[in-house]
């Protein structure tokens, strides 16, 4: 390894290293600590400050800080002629951290700065390390010190952490094992920083932490080239600066205005708002992505300029107003003094010139106000709230319908549409039922399907249609309503209170019964399948049977901590109960204990059983949701949440694991471990689950006081997903019932339409790029990095392999008219075969590797794409036609388009350029943010579909106009593809997944809007707290079309 070839100085060497003895303050009284705690941060105090910052009186924080005084901990200046005071900085220190905040954040070098995270058994290594970047013009933040100190020390290092650009962790076999680098390292994850492992010592992978292990690594081993490595690292720290140190200097005032409590004063205006809002449209494609604080800070200082916009808009109306009772005015003058024989012609000029006036302010105002609420939707989809995104999609839609002028704002009309379009294709929140005023503890469909009830720690139980529409409130006096379970005949339904009681209503809400047990708040209900029975889960740890006429059948008693949940199988022959305990037990209907199911480590808060009675599953506070056998025997363990797990249940059919927790998301899962989707939408802890009967809806309950009532198929978008690595290629076949997928997990699969997997196709042994169908159907070509091109019959044969390539494959094609297979390699070069195998030509021109291939409609000629940054067209027999040149990076895919007569090529420039044949350039299509790496054309022409590295798909007009942008992938976009009746498009993705769009008419804004308010009309019509304005905002939108 090459060694930096200057020793670097030791932290006391630093001259730039300050800090208080912290160690020297830990035996003062805690007031004491309170107030130095507060003083570290600040420059200079006054008495009267800190006297208000500690609730104390003048007289006593002048003696507190005499105190300090006298102890050498804190010193007296005058300034200004005013006594202040402030903390003695220790000359020497072993610790490197930021001083200044503002100072940083306003740093106008052109590097990163650092924070490490190391070791302490690796220091040389480290300092040689930060001397290096220092050099290099780096601001270094590093903690030299062996033992860390209280929590100022703390304080101290997330401060470093927030205020760093990156974050490097020095991998080796101390620092993953060690408390102090997994607490540095979880504060940057949670501030979402950028992080750059470095390897200085081989460590097994099972022991690096996962947050790592699917980072990019930098090698700066012992036996590595230390400059080569350095370099590298250079080059990640200093990519997208611009981006992070955006990223860093927002998340700093962002959790300023969090600390300060929401503070207005602190919020961002202007043209630093202006510049925050793109910073953020940027970065749902980049990496750090934004932080849910920036977020909100972001939105709340738009939302502020907004009402000062809306105040002076209002101010304008008034005006308005004004100018046109005057005009009446004027013109009743001008009337009269027409009739007297006086000239007013001046008067009229002038009151016509104030009306357009007036009508152009008017029309203005009306588009800022449409452009704010899709500036909203947008913010709102981002973070995650998309029904919320989609209500005001929906009036900003109506708005423009309205609006006369606006409409005819193509940029407006398409941003518009865009946030319509993303709200009504991932919308899964259906209503929202609120009316209590505590903690929704539980939620339970009836079994007929028809309502859903609900228990809170107002005291109160509900139950509500499924439109939303509250039908009965029954209140426990005193006490919260912790569990709601109907009868198997849903004719009535049971309630379990903290204050010890079960109580039996009818629908209408009258008590038929309450049970009384002086034992302590019963926490969950459960009747049996027959209705006879009603087991009750206690604080005491025990479960009790009762019959329903209140007799106490069996006291169940094998716990030895609260029972959180109890449920009875389906055939009503065994008992589960889960509890504080950190078990689930199981007995037998009457009573008899059969097992006890450890795992968990901590609280099981939920259990309950598969619809056909062979598993349970079970959720618990340490993070995950366990799968067990009928007969105990644990199945799989789901690591299900971030933080505790409150519940879990089982779909109807048994297909799908709901999970919710304090995270304030709802999971949905494979019952192998596959997470499936996420729904989010609650602002606080998800307590309870509920499927309705049919399995088509989820109700749940949360912290926010909301039941949420989600539809969990989405009807516009089909997400197709069991490949295990990234997916490179899509492709639908002729007849458009089925689709091909190509990924980098060595396997072809096919799909039906619908989504529904059919078969896979297996031979390769490296990742497969490119998968095409035969114009008739009957074979399946796959190109992969193994170097060649496997050829498949329809029933999965595998007919022929087709090698001569001397490089990974990057493509493959067959012409329209099904003779000839073209494929692309890295190896420079473009290959023809015949179908039956037999190679044609060979085609070199490239400089560089050979990225795409694809035939023209008339199959006579073809266009290839290149690292070289061109595209080249060929004949057929494999001469050399045109060269396309123009684009300043790879070009990654072409298209022609369905008459012949335009070629498309997308390129890591960013950009799409359409071209003639002949190579003259007709369009830019601009707008990515990333490599745009595949385009194509709709069958009809007129749609052209581009899929980028920022995560999106953009659909254009082939004149060059933005359509929409949709959004969806979690990863890179690595291939778009048509349907042939054009009303479906598939996208591939680096997140593991393809997409399948229904896009017929989702340009059209009339139909988006009546899809919304389709969707939105329970919502409109139930929703208790929903102003008047806003249920009648469909009113004039018509129903979708009966089938």
């Amino acid at each position: 390894m090459i060694q930096p070839s200057t020793r670097p100085p030791t932290p006391e060497e630093d001259g730039n290293v300050t800090g208080l003895r912290l160690a020297d303050i830990l035996g003062l009284p805690q007031p004491l600590q309170t107030l130095m705690n507060w003083m570290l941060r600040r420059k200079t105090v006054t008495v009267a400050e800190a006297a208000a910052h500690c609730n104390q009186s003048e007289s006593e924080m002048e003696a507190m800080l005499q105190q300090l005084v006298e102890r050498h901990f804190v010193k007296q200046v005058t300034l200004d002629g005013a006594v202040r005071y402030e903390v003695r900085l220790a000359h020497k220190s072993n610790r490197r951290m930021p001083k200044d905040i503002w100072k940083v954040l306003n740093l106008q070098n052109e590097a990163a700065n650092v924070f490490i995270s190391y070791s302490r058994r690796n220091k040389e290594f480290v300092r040689s390390l930060a001397f290096s970047l220092q050099k290099r013009g780096r601001e270094v933040w590093v903690d030299w010190e062996s033992i860390p100190f209280g929590t100022d020390w703390w304080e101290e290092i997330k401060q470093g952490i927030e205020l760093a650009d990156c974050f490097i962790f020095v991998i080796s076999t101390a620092s993953v094992s060690s408390e102090v680098c997994a607490r540095e390292l979880a504060h940057a994850l949670a501030n979402q920083k950028r992080i750059l492992p470095v390897v200085y010592e081989e460590v097994p992978p099972p022991q690096v932490p996962p947050e790592l292990s699917k980072l990019n690594w930098v090698f700066l081993r012992r036996q590595d080239d230390f400059d080569q490595g350095f370099r590298s690292l250079i080059h990640a720290l200093d990519t997208d600066l611009a981006y992070v140190r955006n990223h860093t200097r927002l998340l700093v005032r962002a959790n300023e205005w969090k600390n300060q409590h929401g503070d207005t004063s602190l919020l961002l205006r202007g043209r630093e708002l202006a510049e925050a809002r793109r910073w953020l449209s940027e970065g749902e494609a980049k990496e750090p992505r934004p932080h849910q604080v920036q977020k909100e800070y972001i939105w709340s200082s738009y939302n502020a300029e907004l009402a000062a916009q809306q105040a002076e808009l209002d101010q304008q109306r008034q005006g308005i107003r004004r100018q046109r009772i005057w005009l009446g005015l004027v013109a009743a003058a001008s009337s009269l003094a027409v009739a007297f024989g006086i000239g007013s012609y001046v008067q009229y000029r002038r009151a016509v010139e104030s009306r357009a006036i007036a009508e152009d302010l008017r029309v203005l105002a009306e588009r800022e106000r449409l452009g704010a609420l899709t500036e909203t939707a947008a913010a709102l989809f981002q973070s995650g709230q998309i029904f919320e995104s989609l209500l005001k999609s929906v009036k900003a839609g109506v708005g423009l319908q309205q609006a006369a002028g606006a409409n005819d704002v193509p940029e407006l009309r398409a941003r518009v549409i865009t946030a319509l379009q993303q709200s009504i294709f991932w919308v899964r929140e259906r209503n929202q039922l609120e009316d209590h005023t505590g903690i929704v503890w539980d939620t339970a469909f009836s079994p007929d399907g028809v309502k859903i009830a609900s228990a809170s720690a107002d005291g109160s139980a509900k139950i509500w249609g499924t439109d939303g529409t509250l039908l009965t409130t029954v209140r426990v006096p005193n006490a919260q309503v912790q569990g709601v379970v109907f009868s198997p005949d849903s004719r009535i339904f049971a309630t379990a209170a903290t204050d010890g009681t079960i109580r039996l209503w009818n629908l209408g809400g009258t008590a038929i019964r309450t049970i009384q047990h002086p034992s302590g708040p019963v926490y969950a209900i459960a009747i049996s399948p027959d209705g006879s029975t009603l087991a009750a889960a206690y604080e005491d740890g025990a479960v009790r049977l009762w019959r329903r006429d209140g007799t106490l059948v069996s006291t169940l008693d094998r716990h030895i901590a609260a029972v959180r949940d109890v449920v009875f199988s389906p055939d009503g022959e065994l008992l589960a109960s889960a509890a504080d305990d950190g078990t689930i037990r199981l007995w037998q209907a009457d009573g008899t204990f059969l097992k006890t199911l450890r795992g968990h480590t901590a609280k099981v808060a939920s259990v309950q059983f598969s619809p056909d009675g062979q598993f349970l599953v079970s959720a618990s506070s340490d993070y995950t949701v366990r799968l067990w056998q009928r007969d105990g025997t644990a199945v799989r363990i789901i690591k299900a949440h971030d933080y505790a797990v409150y519940d879990a249940r089982f779909s109807p059919d048994g297909q799908v694991i709901a999970s919710a927790g304090l995270d304030k998301t709802i999971r949905l899962w494979r019952p192998d471990g596959t997470l499936l989707s996420s729904l989010e939408g609650h602002t606080s802890q998800v307590r309870s689950l509920s499927f309705s009967p049919n399995g088509q809806r989820l109700a749940s309950g949360s912290g926010d006081r909301t039941i949420k009532l989600w539809q969990l198929h989405r009807p516009l978008v089909e997400t197709l997903q069991q490949h295990r690595a990234q997916v490179y290629d899509v492709r639908f076949s002729a007849d458009g019932q089925t689709v091909a997928t190509a990924s980098a997990d060595f396997e072809v699969k096919l799909w039906r339409r619908d989504g529904t997997p059919l078969a896979a196709r297996r031979g390769h042994t490296a990742p497969v790029w490119a998968v095409a169908f035969s114009p008739d159907g009957k074979q399946i070509a796959a190109a992969s990095s193994d170097r060649t091109i496997k050829l498949w019959d329809h029933h999965g044969n595998l007919l022929n392999t087709l090698v001569g390539h001397g490089a990974p494959v990057k493509d493959v094609a067959f012409s329209p008219d099904g003779k000839l297979i073209a494929s692309a390699s890295e190896d420079r070069t473009v290959k023809l075969w015949q179908r039956d195998g037999r190679l044609l030509h060979t085609l070199p021109g490239h400089a560089q590797g050979v990225l795409s291939v694809t035939f023209s409609p008339n199959s006579q000629t073809l266009v290839s794409t290149s690292w070289d940054n061109s595209a080249m067209l060929w004949d057929v027999q494999g001469h050399l036609l045109h060269t396309l040149q123009g684009h300043s990076g790879w070009v990654y895919s072409a298209a022609f388009s369905p008459d012949g007569q335009t070629i498309a090529t997308a390129s890591f420039d960013n950009t799409v350029r359409l071209w003639q044949p002949d190579g003259t350039l007709l369009q830019i299509l601009e707008g990515h943010h990333d490599g745009v790496v595949a385009v194509r054309f709709s069958t009809q022409g007129n749609m052209i579909a581009t899929g980028s590295f920022d995560h999106t798909i953009k659909l254009w007009r082939p004149d060059g106009r933005l359509i929409t942008t949709l959004r969806g992938h979690s990863g890179r976009v690595n291939a778009v593809e048509f349907s042939q009746d054009g009303h479906l498009l598939a996208t591939a993705s680096d997140d593991r997944t393809v997409l399948l769009w229904h896009l017929d008419q989702m340009d059209d804004l009339d139909h988006l809007l009546t899809l919304g308010c389709d969707w939105l009309q329970d919502y409109l019509k139930t929703n208790r707290p929903l102003p008047q304005g806003d249920r009648s905002l469909c009113q004039d939108i018509p129903p979708p079309a009966t089938p």
